[in-house]
């Protein structure tokens, strides 16, 4: 989800946070939780993950955008995510 307003978590890059992850995980399986959370995370490292999903207008953009990070190559020959303005 992204926010229109970011909200302020005194983060240690004093940005405001704009898009928002939620996971569900069974109570009883909590073996595994940390290693696939920084698995679900290490996208939103990526300062071009994160504009394309700013910039996505749809779930399926969003999507796009997420996938496109597991592909290193088009990482390095595009930026991710275009829209252009209509």
């Amino acid at each position: 989800m992204t926010l229109r307003q970011g909200i302020d978590f005194d983060a240690p890059d004093d940005e405001p946070v704009d898009i928002l992850l939620a996971t569900a995980w069974p109570q009883d399986h909590q073996e595994g939780f940390l290693p696939v959370l920084a698995k679900l995370c290490r996208p939103f490292r990526s300062s071009q993950v994160l504009q394309g999903i700013r910039n996505a207008r749809s779930r399926t953009e969003v999507m796009m955008v997420l996938q496109s990070f597991s592909n290193p190559d088009v990482l390095l020959d595009r930026p991710i995510f275009r829209i252009n303005p209509q």
